[in-house]
C-alpha cells in the first residue's frame, strides 16, 4: 500500500496491505519437473543492481508468469540466453526454450531517514552494507504448459549462499535479506532469528524480549498455528520522519525501530513491539478473512497483547475517538472502507482498518466479556460471506450478546 504516514502523522502506522492469504485453501500439488534455482548476484560493475539467473535448459514446455505485484507494477525485462550464448528478449506467457533466463533488479538506496518496509522495494544500504529483495515485482514464475499449472518448489539463493523456497501465491511473498547482524531467540520453543541494522536493538534485548515473549505466547493461544520458526528484521528509522512501517512475508517479518537522536527510547520499543506483534499475527492467523478484518484483528490483538506490560498502549476505542476527530473519512463504516480500498484502490481509507477496526473488535470483546465469554474464544468461529460477516456468525453472536447490543456495535462501526 502507499505510505499514509505523511497524510495522518500522529500515531499512525504505515503497515503493509496483506492480501488475505488463507491456508485453508486447497493445497497446491507440486509438479514433478526439474527443480529450479534462482541465483541472485550483485552486479560487479554496479552495486545498486542485482542480477538474477535461472538455469532453464532442462525445461521444455514452459512459459513465464509475471511476478506478483503490489501497487507499483514494474515487471522485469527478461533475457533468454541461447545455447550459442546469444540473448534475446522474451515476453511473458509465451513458450520459452532457453539455456537460462536472466534479468536485473535495480536497487533503491536507503535514504538518510532509514528504510520503510511497507514499500517492499528492493533496497540497498551502502553504509551498513545490507541488501533487501522482495519477491513482489522481482521474481518471475514458471508455468508448465502441459498442465497449465505453476511449477512449485523453486529455490531462490542469495549471494551469501542462503537459499529459500519461493512460496505458493496462496501464501505471503518471499522476502530476502543479507548483510545484517543476527541473533537467535528461543521464545516458547519457537526459534526466532532477529536481524538488525542497528546494534541498539540487540543491546536493549532484555528491555523488549520479555514483553515480546509474553505477547507471542498469548497470540499463539488465540491463533493456533503450526509455525515453528520465523525471522524478524529491524530497520532503524529516524523518529523525526514520523512514519513507521512493517510487513509480513512468508519467511520474514520487517519492522521499523524508531531512533530518537540515535537512541532507542521507551516509545521506540513500544512502537517496535506493536509492529512486531501485528505482523506476527499475519503469520499466525491462517483464517481466510477480508482485508478489513485481517488488518483490524492484527491491530487489535497487537494492542491487546501489550496489556499489563510496561509498554501498554491506549484503549483502542479511546484511540479511535481521538483519531476520528481529525480524520476526514471518519464517518465511513468498515464495509464501505473495504470497498473503497479493494475496488477503487483508494488507500486513504486504509487507516480506518487500524483505528475504527480495532475499536470495533474492542467493543465486541467487551460485550462478550460482559456475558462471561471473550473474543479469544470466538476467533476460530469467525466466518465471512465476501467482506460481510456470515449469517451463521451473526446468529451466533447475537445469541451470545443480544440483538440490541449487536446492532449497537455493528451500526457504530460496520
Amino acid at each position: 500500500m502507499p505510505s499514509v504516514a505523511n497524510i495522518f502523522l500522529a500515531p499512525l502506522l504505515t503497515l503493509v496491505v496483506m492480501i488475505p492469504y488463507s491456508s485453508s485453501a486447497e493445497p497446491a500439488i507440486p509438479i514433478k519437473l526439474p527443480s529450479l534455482q534462482y541465483q541472485i548476484t550483485i552486479d560487479p560493475e554496479n552495486p545498486n543492481q542485482l542480477n538474477v539467473s535461472v538455469d532453464t535448459q532442462m525445461l521444455d514446455n514452459v512459459s513465464l508468469l509475471p511476478a506478483r505485484t503490489a501497487i507499483h507494477k514494474n515487471l522485469p525485462t527478461l533475457s533468454c540466453v541461447k545455447p550459442d550464448g546469444s540473448t534475446t528478449k522474451i515476453d511473458y506467457n509465451e513458450r520459452i526454450q532457453c539455456n537460462s533466463l536472466e534479468w536485473t533488479l535495480p536497487l533503491q538506496v536507503v535514504s538518510k531517514d532509514g528504510f520503510d518496509p511497507s514499500t517492499q522495494l528492493d533496497t540497498r544500504d551502502p553504509i551498513k552494507d545490507w541488501y533487501f529483495v522482495s519477491e513482489t515485482n522481482s521474481l518471475v514464475r514458471f508455468n508448465d504448459l502441459s498442465r497449465n499449472e505453476e511449477i512449485l518448489g523453486s529455490m531462490v539463493c542469495t549471494p551469501n549462499k542462503v537459499c529459500s523456497e519461493l512460496p505458493s501465491t496462496s501464501l505471503p511473498p518471499l522476502f530476502l535479506l543479507w548483510g545484517m547482524d543476527t541473533t537467535t531467540l528461543n521464545i516458547s520453543d519457537k526459534i526466532v532469528t532477529v536481524h538488525s541494522d542497528t546494534p541498539l536493538v540487540i543491546k536493549h534485548l532484555q528491555s523488549w524480549k520479555p514483553t515480546l515473549e509474553k505477547q507471542l505466547n498469548y497470540l499463539n493461544h488465540v491463533f493456533p498455528n503450526d509455525v515453528k520458526q520465523w525471522q524478524m528484521a529491524f530497520f532503524s528509522r529516524d523518529k523525526a520522519v514520523r512514519g513507521v512501517g512493517g510487513a509480513a512475508g512468508s519467511n520474514l517479518i520487517l519492522i521499523n525501530a524508531l531512533l530518537d537522536h540515535n537512541k532507542l527510547t521507551h516509545d521506540s520499543i513500544q512502537m517496535m513491539l506493536r509492529i512486531a506483534s501485528h505482523e506476527s499475527i499475519h503469520v499466525m492467523n491462517t483464517q481466510d478473512t477480508p482485508s478489513w478484518a485481517g488488518e483490524s484483528l492484527a491491530e487489535y490483538y497487537a494492542l491487546k497483547s501489550m496489556r499489563g506490560s510496561k509498554f501498554e498502549m491506549q484503549d483502542p476505542t479511546e484511540r479511535w475517538h481521538e483519531f476520528a476527530i481529525k480524520f476526514p473519512f471518519a464517518n465511513t463504516g468498515l464495509f464501505e472502507a473495504h470497498r473503497h480500498v479493494k475496488e477503487q484502490h483508494e488507500y486513504q481509507y486504509y487507516p480506518l482498518f487500524y483505528f475504527e477496526g480495532a475499536a470495533f473488535w474492542n467493543d465486541l470483546d467487551n460485550a462478550l466479556t460482559d456475558t462471561g465469554s471473550n473474543l479469544d474464544e470466538w476467533i476460530t468461529r469467525l466466518s465471512f460471506s465476501d467482506y460481510h460477516f456470515s449469517n451463521t456468525f451473526i446468529a451466533s453472536i447475537t445469541k451470545q450478546i443480544g440483538q440490541e447490543k449487536w446492532l449497537e456495535i455493528s451500526n457504530s462501526y460496520l
